[in-house]
C-alpha cells in the first residue's frame, strides 16, 4: 500500500485511543483536549462521572473556561452509553455516533471533532472488547 501524503484530503475527527489508568490519563488527554479547543474544534470526552469531573477540573486547572466552551458547544463532556447494547459495547453505534458528532460539528462552524474517553471506563473492568454483533 502506497500512502499519498500529498493528498489534500482533511480529516474532520482525532481520536485518542488511551487504555492506561484513569489517573495516568489527564496528563495526555487534557494537552489534547486543549489542543482541540485552540484549533477549533469540537471536543469530547467520554467517560465514568468521576473521570468526568477529573477532566473538568484540570482543564480548569489549565485556565480553560469550561464552562463558557460548553455553552458554545466547543466542548461536551459526557457518561452518556447510548452506543451500548444490552450493555455490550456497540461498535456500530459508536462509529454511527461519531459520524452523526462529526457532521454536527462542521456544520456548527468547528473543524470536526476531537474525541477521547476512558477506555477502561468503557470496556468494563476486564478491560476486554466485547462486541454486540
Amino acid at each position: 500500500m502506497h500512502l499519498d501524503l500529498t493528498s489534500e484530503e482533511v480529516s474532520r475527527h482525532k481520536c485518542l485511543i488511551y487504555d492506561g489508568h484513569p489517573t495516568q490519563q489527564l496528563p495526555v488527554v487534557v494537552p489534547f483536549l486543549a489542543d482541540g479547543l485552540r484549533g477549533n474544534w469540537r471536543c469530547l470526552y467520554l467517560g465514568s462521572p468521576e473521570m468526568v469531573q477529573m477532566v473538568e477540573g484540570a482543564l480548569r486547572h489549565r485556565g480553560i473556561d469550561t464552562v463558557s466552551e460548553m455553552k458554545r458547544g466547543a466542548l461536551l463532556l459526557s457518561s452518556e452509553r447510548s452506543h451500548l447494547k444490552d450493555g455490550l459495547f456497540d461498535a456500530r453505534a459508536m462509529i454511527k455516533g461519531l459520524c452523526e458528532l462529526i457532521d454536527a460539528a462542521v456544520r456548527d462552524g468547528f473543524e470536526g471533532l476531537c474525541t477521547t474517553g476512558d477506555m477502561r471506563w468503557e470496556l468494563g473492568a476486564d478491560e476486554k472488547l466485547r462486541s454486540a454483533g
